[in-house]
């Protein structure tokens, strides 16, 4: 931990902070030698991993909304009175659903200006100018249209609001009792008055989101590092005296998080470029601190599991694995629930966070993942060489699934995940070959979880009638448009093969080349 936290480390030590290792935007669990065909996102760019960590949602199944948004829609709609903050500016992890009557509060750090401030040289008071903005935003006229209509009720709103926030603000329970300095500080100091102001507010639920900028060190990265971090642990210690103060830590967690990682080895001008996989930490009162969740790397040498060669990390923990945690402490426990606000929580098998880990108090599992496990690998015949897209891979799992269901209903929840896919030519004479048009073979390795106990849970996959279900339900399904035939293998997880395996004569290649762009093209030579 960087020096200058020292008011993290206490709390680290003192059980209320938490770190969580290599930590990015991931679509399913990758290695590196498939995160270029397994990953949807542009990766390494400022704008595009800004937008997946605010979103935490891949495939868009929730376009235009954000984690903390969806959060506080499920909770409004669980009848808590609910508000999302932007402090100095909007971010789009506060977006919720249109159809949810919510909006983003965005607040100054030193305050609201009134509507209309009143100078000694006005010849209109406030009340005339008030009363004149609301004569032009009034009621609608007959030559009025439905962007003038939004623009208006928009305006009106906006105005009722900022008095309502003023007022609060203004009113002596919001006044600190800490010193705050420094640019962290007075945004977290004005997040501090907010809190305060909850009961006056009438929220019972709050989001906020805090941006501080600076970070992106391609130069000077020491220097840059050691007075951002400063600046921010001054301002965390302040916010946390003042929690406590007011005996409201137990009831606040802090997620410090960014868009990506840096390189692990600096650059020409002693600086740090764009990576992946990063390192953070949460902090509050109920958190189960003094642990460091997810996998830190074994070494930074180029050879380990997570280097893509060129000083970036591949992530081994996904930012839908802690949110899932967080949003179970938040008050969202039902599955249904907690896919809404996750929509890929599912592609993460049984490697999603619980508040049971994450929070003192916390009781929610993950349904699915108590029980046995078990690896699968099956192959598909296809008519033309290429990877499965991620909503084929859910397909796939979809079919798996609802065949282990109709054989073995009592076997309860079942979580499915590819892991790896192979794709190699055969032979056309080949004798297994039942279909003249297929003349490629792709390897699924599926991880499977269930919460039975039974040795045998998974031993309804073993006959070829079930395998051949699984097929028949690829083949009527018009999401999944490869051509399918099958042989299956069924492998005890100690003897399962590694997500990344030695690059076999017929696989395609999937690590980066240097100096060229990478090859994602499966191999067709047999």
């Amino acid at each position: 931990l960087h020096m200058s936290l020292r008011a993290v480390a206490e709390l680290y030590d003192e059980g209320k902070a938490i770190f969580f290792a290599n930590t990015g935007h991931l679509s399913k669990p990758v290695s590196k030698h498939n995160w270029i065909t397994e990953t949807r996102g542009q990766l390494f760019s400022h704008f595009h991993m800004m937008k997946e960590s605010e979103y935490v949602d891949s495939f868009r199944k929730k376009a235009g909304t954000g984690v903390l948004g969806r959060m506080l829609d499920i909770l409004q709609l669980n009848n808590y009175s609910v508000n999302a903050n932007g402090i100095n500016g909007h971010a789009e992890m506060l977006n919720g659903d249109p159809s949810v009557p919510r909006g983003v509060d965005v607040i100054r750090s030193d305050g609201l200006d009134p509507f209309y401030p009143e100078k000694p040289s006005s010849t209109t008071s406030i009340n005339d100018m008030k009363a004149a903005f609301r004569d032009l935003n009034a009621m609608s006229q007959i030559n009025t249209g439905i962007y003038g209509d939004h623009w208006s009720q928009a305006f009106i709103d906006g105005e009722y609001r900022t008095a309502e926030i003023r007022g609060a603000l203004g009113d002596s329970t919001a006044n600190t009792v800490n010193s705050f300095a420094g640019s962290a500080g007075n945004r977290l100091k004005m997040v501090s008055k907010l809190i305060r102001t909850r009961e006056l507010r009438k929220v019972n639920r709050d989001a906020f989101h805090v941006h501080l900028h600076g970070f992106d060190t391609h130069r000077e990265m020491v220097a840059s590092v050691n007075h951002l971090l400063t600046d921010l642990n001054r301002g965390l210690d302040a916010f946390v005296k003042e929690m406590r103060h007011i005996n409201l830590f137990d009831q606040v967690t802090v997620v410090f998080a960014s868009e990506f990682g840096r390189t692990i080895a600096m650059n020409t001008v002693s600086g740090t470029d764009h990576a992946w996989g990063g390192n953070y930490f949460m902090l509050g009162g109920a958190v189960n601190g003094g642990q460091i969740m997810g996998k830190y790397p074994e070494s930074f040498d180029k050879l380990d599991a997570t280097n893509d060669g060129r000083g970036r990390l591949v992530p081994t923990t996904s930012w839908d694995s802690l949110w899932n945690g967080i949003a179970q402490w938040f008050g969202i426990t039902d599955e249904n629930e907690l896919d809404f606000v996750l929509p890929n929580r599912q592609n993460f098998g049984c490697q999603l966070f619980t508040d049971k880990e994450m929070f003192v108090g916390g009781t929610q599992v993950i349904e699915g993942c108590q029980g046995k496990r078990l690896v699968l690998e099956q192959t598909l015949r296809l008519n033309e060489a290429r990877y499965l897209k991620p909503e084929e891979q859910l397909e796939y799992c979809k079919a798996l699934i609802k065949v282990i269901h109709e054989k073995a209903p009592e076997i309860g929840k079942v979580r499915c995940t590819v892991i790896d896919q192979k794709v190699g030519r055969i032979l056309l004479d080949s004798r297994r070959l039942s279909n003249d048009a297929a003349t490629y073979e792709m390897t699924l390795t599926t991880d499977l979880n269930t919460d039975a106990e039974n040795e045998n849970s998974f031993s309804v996959l073993a006959s070829d009638d079930a395998t051949a279900n699984v097929l028949e339900i690829l083949k009527e399904n018009p999401d999944f448009v490869l051509a399918v035939d099958n042989v299956t293998t069924v492998v005890p997880p100690s003897v399962a093969p590694t997500p990344a395996p030695a690059t076999p004569p017929t696989t395609p290649t999937l690590s980066p080349s240097e100096g060229v762009a990478p090859t994602t093209t499966p191999s067709l030579s047999p």
